[in-house]
């Protein structure tokens, strides 16, 4: 999912245990989500942001890590919020990143960097060959007086609700033929 409906509702944090779950669950990466709990404040923009650049993360351990777990450790330093992803992988040698796309063999680095930058954020990586490789996400918490620009914001969610399904029918036996009617065309 881009963004569940807890990322909205109950907040960032519980979004990133729901993460952790659903990782394990679907692709089999055990994931540890760690927090300092202390408050937080971000509005929907930044939660959107994070969530996504984790999962962006997240999944580029499952794809090139060879790791058998990983950890999103979330604490508050300062006026900011910082969001450390890291796995116990085959890990890279930073001097690998290309200087002009900030990609390594297809990751995502560069955008989750000029994302974070938009909003006044920082990527820091950590990593070398055979060891962990770890990514420190940083951005400003939320200033009653400071607002993003709208064009970034992120869409409200969109909620169906569904009428409860009705009895099953019974599978139909084999087609009868019908008269035409009138109205068919030839």
């Amino acid at each position: 999912e881009l963004s569940p409906p807890i990322l909205y509702e109950l907040g960032f944090e519980p979004a990133m245990e729901w993460l952790a779950e659903h990782m394990e669950q679907q692709y089999g990466l055990a994931v540890t989500v760690g927090d300092d709990d202390n408050p937080k404040p971000l509005d929907n923009e930044a939660r959107a942001l994070l969530f996504r650049a984790v999962r962006e993360l997240l999944f580029n351990v499952l794809k090139h890590s060879q790791a058998s777990g990983a950890r999103v450790c979330m604490r508050r330093a300062g006026e900011n919020i910082e969001v450390t992803v890291e796995d116990n992988g085959v890990g890279f040698a930073p001097d690998k990143l290309d200087g002009s796309s900030g990609k390594i063999a297809g990751f995502g680095l560069f955008s989750i960097r000029e994302r974070l930058n938009y909003f006044g954020g920082r990527m820091e990586i950590d990593s070398t060959p055979a060891v962990v490789t770890r990514v420190i996400l940083t951005l400003p918490l939320q200033r009653d007086q400071k607002k993003r620009p709208s064009s970034m914001a992120a869409p409200p969610p969109v909620r169906l609700t569904l009428p409860p399904a009705g009895p099953r029918v019974a599978p139909l036996g084999p087609a009868k033929s019908r008269p035409p009617s009138a109205a068919a065309v030839n």
